[in-house]
């Protein structure tokens, strides 16, 4: 059973179930980045800790999630290897992704099948990620389908002070999710 929290709100019928940093680096579901979120969408929110940093079994527990989710639809917001776990999710009751400081270039080997995906995904990119530039993000994403991305000035892979910047982001790419009126 996953460590959670769930805070419902009214409004839109959808669940934001937040992806945090890697769990062997100190990443848990109080990362300041996944907190701000948490609290401060304007979706019922729905956070937990991965069981694992093994991928596989990072993006079971992503599904594990969904099911906890109390609406019938989701999105995934997440951050770092959360970001690319949630890249690891076809589940139809995912409307889109949100992806912030996705290490797209230490994830070799795994299956991305978001990445291919018709619904929506925006990536956020740090202009000073020391993982994945946004250049060769750029570079990684291209050819995605209704996949937009846009650049986080002034920021590294940590986003330390960034967090408002991040949920700012997230909320405008909410209100464009086709099904969602955020």
């Amino acid at each position: 059973m996953l460590a959670y929290d769930l805070l419902e709100r009214e409004g839109p019928a959808a669940t934001a179930v937040l992806l945090h940093p890697h769990p062997d680096y100190g990443g848990n579901r109080h990362h300041p980045v996944i907190d701000a979120l948490y609290h401060r969408l304007p979706v019922t929110t729905l956070r937990f800790d991965f069981g694992s940093s093994d991928f596989e079994a990072a993006a079971s527990d992503v599904g594990e999630a969904i099911g906890l989710a109390p609406t019938g639809a989701v999105v995934l917001i997440g951050y770092s290897f959360g970001a690319a776990v949630a890249l690891m999710v076809d589940d139809p009751a995912v409307l889109g992704w949100f992806l912030v400081a996705p290490p797209l270039r230490w994830t070799a080997g795994a299956d991305l099948s978001a990445g291919r995906d018709a619904r929506p995904k925006h990536v956020l990119v740090p202009e000073l990620d020391q993982f994945s530039p946004p250049e060769l993000t750029s570079e990684l994403v291209a050819g995605w389908p209704c996949t937009t991305i846009a650049v986080l000035p002034g920021s590294d892979h940590f986003l330390m002070g960034r967090s408002d910047a991040v949920l700012g982001a997230a909320v405008e790419w909410l209100g464009s999710v086709p099904g969602l009126a955020a």
